[in-house]
């Protein structure tokens, strides 16, 4: 019973924080794509090292935000659904493919129940979205991602790593301000965990340094060493 309780807590929770995505929180991700700047290009260069969609594809982007990834997929000819809860967020990245003119598609639904038929995508992407889901919205969203691609699919995760300074400083509002929407941080191995139990197999998985000049050469060097240096966890995973 309590279990069952924490559970509808934590769907209660994940539609209470929906009105935290609204166009202010948007507009620094939605600058940051126009401008082309340092952040956005070592997000696309990271997230796609895990895997680089290829044209013929079916790419499911969940948490899309800004679209920041569907539309350099679309730039690329891959057949590309972004998909949020916060209509915010699919109004911005309808109107901007509209601006760019680039073939995508996005829907407004929850990453745990899409609508979509099983077995519909080749590749999943969620790059900083996991952090944004209590523990059993996640628990939900794997599942969710499970059924809807195809035997030897393949899932990218993309989100911070809680163990990194920053994130540190974060949460107990010092120096940094917290992000309110940050209410599920997972280990790289809390990641695999969870993954493995609902029947991935676990193609790549590990840290990746910050997008700062100068400190990401320090993370890049020590965070095998230092563990409050591995700034990203970074992985791969493949539906069995």
């Amino acid at each position: 019973m309590q279990k069952k309780e924490a559970d509808a807590g934590d769907l209660q929770k994940q539609e209470a924080i929906r009105p935290h995505y609204d166009r202010e929180y948007y507009r620094p991700l939605l600058e940051s794509y126009r401008k082309r700047d340092r952040f956005t290009r070592y997000r696309l260069e990271r997230v796609f090292e895990i895997y680089g969609p290829k044209r013929g594809e079916k790419v499911l982007d969940l948490g899309c935000g800004v679209g920041t990834f569907s539309m350099e997929l679309a730039r690329m000819g891959v057949e590309v659904t972004g998909l949020d809860y916060s209509k915010e967020s699919i109004s911005i990245c309808r109107r901007l493919a509209q601006d760019l003119n680039l073939k995508a598609e996005f829907v407004l639904a929850d990453a745990t129940s899409t609508g979509f038929a099983s077995a519909s995508f080749d590749v999943i992407i969620c790059a900083d979205l996991v952090e944004h889901l209590y523990p059993e919205v996640f628990k939900r969203l794997i599942g969710e991602v499970k059924r809807v691609l195809k035997v030897g699919g393949k899932l990218i995760i993309w989100t911070p790593n809680p163990g990194h300074i920053f994130e540190y400083l974060k949460q107990r509002n010092i120096i940094l301000k917290k992000d309110e929407g940050h209410v599920g941080y997972r280990t790289l191995r809390e990641l695999k965990e969870e993954l493995t139990d609902q029947g991935f197999r676990i193609r790549r998985a590990y840290h990746r340094e910050s997008h700062l000049p100068v400190f990401n050469i320090a993370e890049r060097l020590l965070q095998w060493l230092v563990p409050f240096l591995r700034r990203r966890n970074a992985v791969l995973a493949v539906k069995q």
